[in-house]
């Protein structure tokens, strides 16, 4: 319920600013797939897909959703149309290349969540210094 009333107030604020893009493919008035962009200054972002069920697999109406999509966002002046994060095949059939992607995680001061982190940054730390002994033939620390 929080995902779906979080994505409604979202769909309504990108709408007032004629960012959101839902398309679909529809077959005798039936949608047989959706896509859920978010579309920016120069930029489409592509956020979400889905397609009906009980079709055939080698039908790839996503493909054919997709490809309208970048077909429009071209028409429209955009410069971009980003897959988001993932390696998904179809993306790496569409795209035309990828971006490294960085990942920040913010948490609460807790000593539970701090413990972790120690223990996440040790284990690099031995990790990194397991390698560099045994590249000059020195016996591993831990």
């Amino acid at each position: 319920a929080r995902f779906s009333d979080f994505h409604r107030k979202v769909a309504h604020m990108l709408l007032e600013r004629q960012a959101l893009e839902l398309l679909w493919l529809s077959k005798d008035n039936r949608p047989v797939a959706i896509i859920y962009n978010i579309r920016w200054p120069e930029k489409t972002y592509f956020y979400q897909c889905g397609r009906a069920t009980g079709l055939p697999n080698t039908l790839r109406v996503g493909h054919v959703l997709h490809i309208y999509a970048m077909q429009r966002a071209i028409a429209q002046g955009q410069h971009e149309y980003d897959f988001l994060a993932g390696s998904e095949p179809y993306k790496q059939q569409l795209a035309t290349g990828a971006r490294p992607i960085s990942r920040l995680t913010v948490v609460r001061p807790h000593l539970l969540r701090w413990g972790y982190a120690f223990t996440d940054q040790a284990k690099k730390f031995f990790r990194m210094t397991r390698g560099l002994a045994e590249a000059i033939g020195q016996p591993s620390p831990g």
